[in-house]
């Protein structure tokens, strides 16, 4: 009986009719579902357009950036000015039109371009590739003293190391290594040659005194290296070491060379018209000499 009775109900649900959905609410659902779709491509497209806009304004960022190397190793110059032409060929690159394309924002360099620029330019890898920090802002390490540059020094062989000092009081002086016409390296530490200085910067100023002396007579084995001075505006010094001018700038005509940096080894007043570092350098430069000549007198003591 119970086998009958399923049988029977099994029966009913096969032969059951299933009803179909009422028009109007199928209607209903086919315009919902038509509306979402014309509310949904707007959005994918304009996600579209905001991705590729995004990598237009990237590899247009680049290109600026680019541009701006240029126009700063042409700051100052009225001849002889750099060119991307120029620049293709020093980088060894097979055709102009490539770099030309990176500059112009039709393609975008690889970050392995980028970084082969930087480094044949001297130009800061963070600053070319993101846009931070500053151009030309150095990459160098920081030394406890300036006689501690001297290997980093030996083993960058410029071709000529320019020693800077601002027309001050404080008389706040660097270096600069000239590795090409188109490559410089500024290294970071800014020093006071004065007397307005503590204790570590008395050391600071024999020691500068020190690397000048060795710099300018290294040993018979090593190619002695050229050493140049410029006296700079306070202005040109912070632009110089915080990374927004080319340091090139320094060399061009007009930026007399100065003799500062060797003056300053003669401590004991024996060169010819030693008489005149106070009205050239200041007085706060003959007080400098005076504390290295402090020093040597102690040694000679010691």
């Amino acid at each position: 009986m119970c086998r009958q009775d399923s049988q029977c109900r099994w029966r009913d649900r096969k032969t059951k009719k299933v009803e179909p959905i009422d028009s109007t609410i199928l209607a209903a659902i086919i315009t919902s579902v038509v509306a979402l779709l014309v509310a949904l491509i707007p959005l994918v497209l304009s996600r579209r357009k905001s991705k590729a806009a995004r990598q237009e304004s990237h590899v247009e960022s680049t290109a600026f950036r680019f541009r701006e190397i240029l126009d700063l190793m042409n700051e100052g110059r009225d001849s002889e000015k750099f060119t991307i032409a120029k620049l293709a060929d020093i980088m060894g690159l097979n055709k102009v039109s490539e770099l030309e394309n990176y500059f112009s924002g039709k393609d975008e360099p690889t970050f392995e371009f980028i970084d082969r620029f930087t480094s044949c330019f001297g130009v800061n890898p963070s600053w070319a590739k993101f846009g931070e920090n500053r151009p030309y802002e150095t990459t160098e390490n920081s030394e406890p003293s300036p006689l501690d540059y001297l290997e980093r020094i030996r083993e960058l062989k410029p071709k000529s190391v320019i020693f800077v000092r601002v027309n001050s009081d404080d008389g706040e002086s660097g270096i600069v290594l000239r590795l090409e016409e188109w490559k410089y390296v500024v290294l970071p530490d800014i020093y006071s040659i004065s007397s307005q200085v503590g204790g570590t910067g008395s050391s600071d100023i024999f020691s500068f005194y020190q690397l000048i002396l060795k710099l300018d007579d290294l040993d018979e084995t090593e190619p002695r290296l050229r050493c140049e001075g410029r006296i700079i505006d306070s202005e040109t010094m912070e632009r110089l070491f915080s990374g927004t001018m080319f340091p090139g700038a320094l060399t061009l005509r007009g930026r007399r060379n100065s003799n500062w940096w060797y003056c300053f080894t003669d401590v004991y007043h024996q060169f010819y018209r030693a008489d005149e570092y106070p009205t050239k350098y200041g007085a706060e430069f003959v007080k400098a000499q005076e504390i290295v000549r402090a020093f040597l007198e102690t040694r000679e003591e010691e």
